[in-house]
């Protein structure tokens, strides 16, 4: 008999190479993100109607951190990466998004799409994401759109943090930091940063 790996398996196989690929070529910046700012970083890519951890970094031992898992569901309406890649996503695929049933995970959670869309007009203006406790009680979080070579994002960058530590002054050094890595991811994979983007962060064009 001769046997053949079917295609759901082969295109499975092909996404565990690629995002390994990929996991090597960000894991120094997230790194880099975790140590600047002192607390867990990491990079996460589209997948389907969610976001997929690919590499996350604890690199201080604080005796209160948030925990983080490999496995993590990261949802677009819930989390500051998940707002980083809505806001510049295409019109149409965001619009698909807004219009699934939105899950209120915790008490903070938005789940109003009109009011998501005004939050999104915030992001676009200030190239970065702010959440505070609206996917885990306790745990705030900020996050940078990481771009492909259209120009569309492919996932994001961010920062995730007890809520005890939030201070504005805090929530400026992390985005830039995370606007400063997630450029640098962006370049080293090859994609572009949309024009309008590059302007919200004082990168040059």
């Amino acid at each position: 008999h001769c046997y053949r790996l079917g295609p759901a398996l082969t295109r499975l196989a092909a996404m565990r190479e690629q995002t390994f690929s990929l996991r090597d070529q960000v894991k120094r910046h997230v790194d880099a993100t975790s140590r600047a700012v002192e607390e867990l970083a990491h990079f996460s890519v589209i997948d389907g109607p969610r976001l997929r951890s690919v590499y996350f970094a604890q690199a201080h031992d604080h005796a209160l951190r948030v925990q983080f898992d490999d496995d993590e569901i990261i949802p677009f309406h819930a989390t500051a990466s998940g707002a980083a890649v809505l806001a510049w996503m295409a019109p149409d695929q965001r619009d698909a998004l807004l219009a699934q049933p939105l899950e209120r995970i915790t008490g903070y959670t938005v789940t109003d799409p009109a009011a998501l869309r005004a939050m999104l007009d915030e992001v676009r203006e200030h190239g970065h994401s702010e959440m505070a406790e609206t996917r885990e009680t306790g745990v705030c979080s900020v996050g940078v759109p990481v771009f492909g070579a259209t120009a569309r994002p492919l996932g994001a960058l961010s920062v995730a943090y007890p809520v005890h530590r939030d201070t504005p002054q805090q929530r400026a050094r992390f985005a830039a930091a995370l606007k400063t890595q997630a450029k640098a991811i962006t370049q080293a994979i090859g994609g572009r940063l949309p024009p309008a983007f590059a302007r919200a962060i004082g990168a040059p064009m």
